[in-house]
């Protein structure tokens, strides 16, 4: 079996499912082969699994169209580098980001702690109290993290957030 079938996409081969599973492909393989050439499911698999080959799963990936991202992101990282020097200079990079929706649950019961010869035993039963928002600030020299949590993230949320950054911030005319 060639490596190039598994390797492509099931669309190439007028297939209705996105990804190939194991059954499907050897189900092709068989389909294309003549009746001495056929091969069954578990030639199929080893091969696959000789060339280290899974075309059942995927993961996300990022790719930026940006053709400034590289400059971009060594600015940044610069910025990140150079911090203790301009924190020591009266200058400082904060960062900021937010984790939205974020589900607050509890348990009905308390969870069992671990025993001789026994797990720990938590409750399968959940109570939903809603989502928040948490908005974090990152002092990036010093460490500190300053977060808010709230049921929202609206530009009044931020800014309230923002004056919470500013608050132990040095009054100090470079800033």
């Amino acid at each position: 079996m060639s490596s190039s079938l598994a390797s492509s996409t099931t669309t190439e081969h007028e297939q209705t499912q996105t990804r190939w599973a194991l059954d499907d492909l050897a189900a092709e393989i068989i389909n294309r082969a003549h009746h001495d050439q056929a091969m069954s499911r578990s030639t199929v698999w080893r091969t696959l699994d000789e060339a280290d080959l899974k075309p059942h799963r995927s993961v996300y990936w990022l790719n930026s169209h940006d053709p400034d991202f590289d400059a971009k992101a060594h600015a940044i990282c610069q910025l990140y580098v150079n911090a203790p020097t301009m924190y020591q200079q009266g200058r400082l990079v904060i960062c900021c980001d937010e984790k939205t929706g974020m589900q607050a649950l509890g348990r009905p019961d308390p969870t069992q702690p671990a025993q001789p010869g026994k797990p720990e035993k938590r409750e399968n039963d959940y109570i939903r109290h809603g989502t928040r928002v948490l908005i974090t600030s990152f002092v990036v020299a010093t460490g500190e993290v300053i977060g808010d949590l709230g049921p929202t993230r609206t530009s009044v949320d931020f800014a309230a957030h923002l004056g919470h950054v500013a608050g132990p911030v040095p009054r100090d005319p470079r800033i």
